[in-house]
């Protein structure tokens, strides 16, 4: 028998519905940032803003559904919660994306990865799902004001606004998307791996094929170092560099 999705409690507390409003508003704020930064050219720090995007969403439900949010950064604590309180919703979600969202918060303090560290983010690939996993977290809410009206939540009244920050190459916001993400335009990667030999290897550049390993999906391997010490192989063919 499949599991169904529990309705949350229509929420009355004011200190509780400020709460749930203040993480979603949180979110939609880093998402803006992150979309700003990927669009231009800043994988790393898109990526980090991404991440913290999707952990304030997924506190905003928890809290929703009468649990405490927890404290930290995303954790798999948190999706698990979100996992049995709401299956429908979670199913919509990339599990591989949430592991490597989990992963980019150490970006923000390259020197201090450890040794075996290694992630890859394909810019517009990332931005792809990132879009996808935004849009369903955010949208299942719906704020009652006075006299039973609704009243929009920021990034629902910014989409109602054309705001260019959301809408451009957002290929999720009207529900149009046919979920096959197109690897033939090109796209910035960074890679970064904390080898032991090599200390810090880190790459940018750009590639419009689909990755050398596609089956290993967001997780997939980078800047892997050769037995010979000498070779790095790449996670895409590469076809030049950033800023061409």
């Amino acid at each position: 028998m499949s599991k169904k999705t529990r309705q949350p409690r229509a929420v009355t507390d004011p200190d509780q519905v400020q709460k749930i409003g203040r993480f979603l508003d949180d979110s939609a704020n880093d998402y803006i940032a992150a979309r700003t930064l990927l669009l231009n050219q800043l994988p790393q720090q898109g990526a980090i803003l991404g991440s913290t995007a999707i952990e304030k969403a997924f506190k905003a439900i928890l809290v929703a559904y009468g649990q405490p949010p927890g404290f930290g950064h995303l954790q798999v604590a948190h999706w698990n919660q979100v996992k049995n309180l709401a299956p429908d919703y979670f199913k919509l979600l990339n599990r591989d994306f949430l592991k490597l969202n989990q992963k980019v918060y150490l970006l923000r303090y390259t020197d201090a990865v450890p040794v075996g560290y290694n992630i890859v983010i394909a810019s517009r690939e990332y931005l792809w799902e990132l879009d996808k996993t935004i849009m369903s977290l955010q949208r299942r809410f719906v704020t009652q004001a006075e006299e039973g009206k609704t009243r929009l939540r920021k990034i629902e009244a910014l989409i109602q606004e054309n705001d260019r920050r959301i809408l451009t190459d957002n290929n999720f916001v009207f529900d149009t998307n046919d979920n096959v993400f197109d690897y033939t335009k090109p796209q910035l990667i960074y890679e970064l791996r904390r080898h032991a030999q090599h200390a810090l290897i880190e790459l940018q550049y750009v590639a419009d094929t689909v990755p050398v390993d596609a089956a290993a999906g967001f997780l997939r391997a980078g800047a892997h170092v050769a037995a010979d010490d000498r070779t790095v192989t790449q996670a895409f063919a590469r076809i030049g560099h950033p800023h061409q």
